[in-house]
């Protein structure tokens, strides 16, 4: 085998390397997204993948190990479709934070069994910094008043997170959620 039939050999072992390792973490995505975090086992996404429980081992040590590679493709493709969804702005602040909360909701729609993870009002949300830019970049506009940024964008997941579980509960619309939420954190509840 001379070299350029080597390279192009590894080239296609790596490839078939992360379409594995990709399956794995799209079948644990999917268990997650039904399930939660904690009920699904490695028997369970091995088998779901149609692999043998030692090529798991081959990609992840634990399975604490796909959940963060799970975690970290969600944030992933949340960012992605924020960003999609800021795009298409005129780039006034409030229709930002429309555009973005309205981005979160239609994303936890898509994966419902996810939304405390996704919701949580803290740092490791990774929605949080971009809440955080809007609001700020609201601040300089004039659009909101001068606060405290990281606490307000706590207090719009806080509030997020509440609408979010009631409608779960309801049966309530997550656009509805979206619209409320904008409306509530820009202009309050007064007259």
């Amino acid at each position: 085998m001379d070299s350029e039939e080597s390279r192009q050999s590894a080239s296609w072992r790596e490839r078939r390397k992360q379409q594995l390792r990709d399956e794995l973490v799209q079948v644990a995505l999917k268990l997650f997204t039904e399930q939660g975090f904690d009920t699904p086992s490695v028997d369970d996404i091995v088998a779901g993948a149609g692999v043998a429980k030692g090529t798991f081992y081959l990609y992840f040590k634990t399975k604490a190990e796909i959940v963060q590679a799970s975690l970290e493709h969600l944030a992933g493709e949340l960012n992605n479709r924020i960003g999609v969804a800021l795009e298409k702005t005129s780039g006034d602040a409030r229709e930002d934070l429309s555009a973005a909360v309205g981005a979160h909701m239609a994303f936890l729609q898509d994966y419902p069994g996810l939304a405390d993870r996704f919701l949580a009002p803290d740092a490791a949300n990774p929605v949080s910094p971009i809440y955080e830019r809007t609001l700020r970049k609201g601040m300089l506009q004039g659009c909101y008043r001068e606060v405290d940024a990281e606490m307000a964008v706590s207090a719009l997941q806080g509030m997020l997170h509440g609408l979010v579980s009631k409608a779960t509960k309801n049966g309530g619309s997550l656009q509805d959620i979206c619209e409320l939420a904008v409306d509530l954190f820009g202009h309050g509840v007064k007259r």
